[in-house]
Parts: C-alpha cells; structure tokens; sequence
C-alpha cells in the first residue's frame, strides 16, 4: 500500500502545499539576519523599530499578506483546516520552531477527503489534540478505531466502503458525540449491535443516511440505548420507504429532537402517539402510487366518421394508451430460480431491462405482464444485491381526442425494500403507444390495389356493379356539389387486422427523489414535438381542393380580353400583397404542440396516528 493510500500519507501531501519550510515562511535570505539578532536579548524589541535588517530582507506582516492573500501565488487553494492559518503564521513569526511534534500538535481539526485513502493508519495517533476527523469520499472498507485520536469528538466516514462497524466499535474514542456513516454499504441486520450506547456513550448526532438497512424495529431497538442522541439521519435506507417510518421513530425515542434534518415539534410527536402500540398497523412493505393523467398533443388521424367513402378499404382507427414498468414482488417459488442469479451477477453488473420497450402491448387485465428479471444494484452500494423483477403496466385503451384523461391510479405494495430503492434509483419508462387497426368487410378475403376484392361475386354483387357504372356520372355530379349522402361506418361488421403498435414518445422518469425523502414526484413528462405527425386531409379538405380546381378549370375557359384584363391588374398590382397575403401575416399558423403526459408517483407517508388507522380501514 502507498502511503498516499494512507491517512497520514494524504495529510503529509497535504502539508507540503503549506510550504512552512519555504519563503514566505521558513528561514532563509529574507529574515535570516532578523533571527541571528533576536538572539540577543536587548536587540529583540528594537530591532524593527529602528529598521536595522540586512538588504533583501521583508517584514514579517509583509509575509503574512503574501500568505493571506487570494491574489497572491501563495495562497492555498482548498482549506482543509481552520488550523492552517494559524501554522503558517508560526511559521514566519517563529521559524525556529517548526517541527513534526509541533506540526501534528496543531490541530484540532483535519479534513482529508477525496484522497483515495483506503486505510486509517496508527500515525493518527501522532495528533493528540485532534478533535474533528473528516476523511469522507475515499475507499476506506474497514477501520481499527486503536487508531484514532483519543480525544476526536467528531468522525466523518461519508461515502466510503464500510461494509461493517466491527473494526470501528473495536475500540473506539469515548468522547465521540458525532459519528457519520452516511453513504456506505451498511446492509446486514445484524450492524445494529454496534449501534448502542456501550460503544457511543456521549453520541449526540448520528447518520445512517443512504445506506442499505432494512430492519426498521431492529435498529431502533439498539439506537434507544444511545441515552444523549438528539439527532438521527437515517434517510435514503430502504426502511425509510415504510409508511411508519417516522411516527415509529418518533415514538421509540421520545428524547430526539432531529430527524433527517426536521426539527420535530412537540404537536409532531403529539400526532404519532400510540402508533408503536399497533402492530398490526406496521406492516414490512411501502406502498408506492402511480398516477397517470392527462394526455396531449397527440396527431389529429383521419377518423372513421370523417372518411367520405365506405367503399374504400380498409377503415383505420388510431387507439392510445400510455405504459410503464415497476418493480413488483417475486413469488416464493421464483425464488429459488433467483438465488442463482445473485451469484452470477455478483461476478458482473447486470444492467436494467425496460419492459415497455419490449411488450408495448397493454394487458388484457391491466396488471402485470410477463415479468423480466434482474438484478437491481445501486452503483454506490455494489454488495448490497437483491432478486427482482421488472412488470409492464398500462392504461386503458382510448380513442383519439385533444386532450385523453386517462384517470389512472395503480397502487404497488411492495415488501422487497432494498429492490424497491434501487428501482426508484434509476427510475422508470414511460411510454405512449399508438395502436393502428384496419378494417375491411368481413366476406372479404384478398386484397389487389389496396382495394379488398371477394373470391366470387355474387347476383347482388353484379347487379351492385352495374347500377354503380349507370350512376357513375350522377354520382360525380353529386359529389361536385357536396350533396352526397355520407354512410355510418360499422366497425361492428368490419373484420380487424391485428393491431399495428408504435412508440410515439418514451423517456425515464427519475424518482430518487423519493429516497431522498420526498412523498411525491409530480411531474409533465415533455416527449417534444412528433417528428412523423401525419397531414389529415378530411371530406372538407378534398371538397375544398375540388372547388379550387374547379375555378382553375373555369379560369381556363374564359375570353382573351378577361385574360388581358387579368394581366393588366396583374401588372398595376405588382409588388403589392393582397389581402391574403396580409391575411395570413397576421394570423400565422400556430406553432406545433409538443407531446405531453402528466405522471404523479406518490410514496405513501403517515403523518398522523389518525390516517393510519383510516389507511388500514380503507380497501387495498
């Protein structure tokens, strides 16, 4: 191991950027003839004052400002102890006297973090006065707590690898009163015992934040011991995912007085009274909501109604509805098949799988559809691994308009606490299908020309043939002057092909907030502008370019001198616009809608006694 893998090596890298044995500290040409005559006594008080230094050398509060400044090329970049300051201040006032005993007893206070320190070594033990430890973001695993410094009150391990506190609680500093733990790999249920007031007799403040505990009733049971705790972060570990979380552990320590950062109030604790005494209540699985709103932006398709022949085949309808994978809970015979898995994974990350990309079809009974397995591994937690599944979910099917309502609400109860965290981790895919159905007439078997034509006509088929060809042109005529019956299409007595599915939009939902101690993620999930949005051209589109070309065919036919007369406005109007044109200047075309859905994902919290005890009464 290097010693920049080391505490004390990082801190000796540190130290070199102090230059305490360089200009402007140390000795040297710039006060060396003010030190040789300090050592004579009668010489010590008057030697600035009557100005008597050597050429080339500085003032020591000259010094100092070369070290406080922030333009000059001494000052430090990061400041990794309110102790620095001072040191570097002996150091140009009394050179003499920097030493490695003097050094090491300095500091009260020392931050090393993002070091890549992987070991707490004994030569910590050389800072006895040291009361503030900060040795966060570096890849310490395990610590001997007979090398930490006796008088440390303060130990920060965030965002490390600790895996256990069985080293930590070896012999730990008994004046310790804050101990952070926060962003570790802390799984095992059985790290609880080191969590009791025999090895943190003066603890006051302790995160357990964003680790992988999952026994709520477990660590509580040891924390209580802790009888000067007043402050616990325990946010961001699966059990914090539990309804009963906080009115839990508000009850069981009555002297806490912060909880993940929130100050609790006396009418706080006043409206969790009595819910530790219900068991039944405090069941091991969080219930997670989803809700799925409104849709727009869609296409407008050319619908039935709007089509002008029913003779032209096929008929199509354009369906949608909006899908998304969560993860749901495995079933004891799956989990056998699953304990394999782990071991393989643990080998190589397996990656998440989206389901709606691979099953976009909504189930029949708007519920799970075939599961897909995986692991589910925060990045930061890599041995904390658990058996899961992913489930396709969907709304219900519905026809186009502007704006679809789909009134979705899916509620997911969940016992895999640890699967569940690492799912809100990375979040989810939400999707919005179109679903495309063609019609055409049910006797119908082959289709030539994009027209459907029948194995053998019939009697009425011929006859239907030859009145069509007698009132082709009366029919044209009808057409021509928009007075053409329209007939009702009758999907009903159409046959359907299978559907045609298609994506319009997808994209990630991100939901860590929810670990992080949020209830609720309301979100519009923009999928932008449809690059592939159809041009609809309905019955009054076409009676509107018939018309058009009409008159141009009309135009055609009219007498040279209107032709002239028409050039010669034509000439005097040239360079002006016409009114159309000014027209549409003020009225242009309105900009096109991006595709939008509105998402609500709702993790269940009690804030009261009162709604849990309504939430139990209430129907699942």
């Amino acid at each position: 191991m290097t010693a920049a893998a080391t505490a004390s090596g990082a801190f000796t890298e540190q130290l070199r950027a102090l230059c305490l044995m360089n200009f402007p500290g140390g000795l040297g040409s710039w006060n060396k003839t003010r030190f040789e005559l300090m050592k004579i006594e009668y010489l010590k008080e008057t030697y600035w004052e009557d100005e008597k230094s050597a050429a080339g050398e500085e003032n020591p509060d000259a010094l100092k400002e070369l070290l406080a400044s922030n333009y000059s090329p001494w000052a430090l970049e990061e400041i990794w102890s309110p102790d620095v300051h001072h040191l570097r201040e002996a150091s140009v006032d009394a050179p003499q006297l920097i030493s490695e005993a003097f050094i090491f007893s300095q500091f009260k206070s020392l931050r090393i973090v993002d070091k890549q320190v992987e070991e707490v070594d004994h030569n910590l033990l050389k800072f006895l006065n040291l009361e503030e430890l900060i040795l966060s973001a570096n890849k310490i695993r395990t610590i001997n707590s007979a090398n930490l410094p006796r008088k440390l009150k303060v130990l920060e391990l965030c965002a490390n690898e600790i895996d256990s506190l069985s080293g930590l609680c070896c012999k730990p500093p008994n004046k310790i009163q804050h101990l952070g733990l926060g962003y570790n790999r802390l799984f095992c249920p059985s790290e609880s015992k080191y969590l009791t007031g025999h090895y943190w007799p003066n603890l006051l403040s302790l995160d357990l934040s964003f680790n992988n505990l999952t026994d709520l009733r477990c660590i509580i049971s040891k924390i209580i011991t802790l009888e000067h705790l007043r402050i616990l972060v325990l946010q961001g570990n699966p059990l914090a995912l539990l309804p009963w979380y906080h009115g839990f552990t508000i009850n069981n320590l009555p002297k806490l007085s912060v909880l993940d950062d929130v100050v609790i109030s006396a009418d706080g604790r006043l409206q969790y009274k009595g819910l530790s005494e219900r068991e039944d209540l405090m069941r091991d699985a969080a219930h997670v909501f989803v809700n799925i709103g409104r849709l727009k932006g869609l296409p407008h398709p050319l619908l039935p109604s709007e089509q002008e022949d029913v003779l032209e085949y096929p008929v199509t309808t354009y369906n949608y509805y909006v899908t998304y994978n969560f993860v749901c809970e495995l079933d004891d015979r799956d989990m056998e098949n699953t304990k394999v898995a782990t071991e393989n994974t643990a080998k190589s990350p397996v990656q998440f799988v989206s389901a709606v990309e691979d099953h976009p079809k909504p189930p029949e009974d708007n519920s799970e559809t075939k599961a897909i397995e995986f692991v589910a591994m925060n990045p930061l937690l890599k041995q904390a691994q658990l058996d899961s599944s992913v489930s396709s979910y969907s709304t219900a099917v519905k026809s186009w308009e502007e704006v679809i309502d789909n009134n979705y609400r899916q509620e997911h109860v969940l016992g895999d606490l640890l699967g569940l965290k690492a799912f809100l981790l990375h979040g989810t895919t939400v999707a919005v299908i179109e679903e495309k159905t063609l019609y055409w007439p049910a006797k119908e078997v082959s289709v030539e020309g994009g027209k459907p034509q029948s194995a053998k006509k019939d009697g009425k088929a011929k006859e239907h043939e030859k009145q069509k060809e007698k009132g082709s042109q009366s029919a044209k005529d009808r057409k021509a002057s928009g007075k053409q019956k329209k007939k009702k299409v009758n999907l009903s007595e159409l046959r359907p092909d299978a559907p045609i599915r298609r994506i319009l939009g997808s994209l990630r939902l991100q939901m860590e907030k929810l670990v992080g101690g949020e209830q609720t993620v309301d979100t519009v999930c923009d999928f932008g502008v449809l690059a592939t949005t159809p041009i609809v051209e309905t019955a009054k589109n076409k009676q509107e370019g018939k018309k058009s070309k009409d008159k141009k065919s009309k135009s055609g036919r009219d007498s040279s001198t209107s032709q002239k007369t028409t050039a010669s406005s034509k000439g005097k109007g040239k360079g002006k616009k016409t009114t159309d044109d000014i027209a549409s200047e003020d009225h242009p075309p309105p900009p096109p809608v991006p595709l939008t859905l509105e998402v609500q994902v709702q993790l269940l919290r009690w804030t009261s006694f009162s709604e849990a005890l309504k939430h139990d009464a209430s129907p699942t």
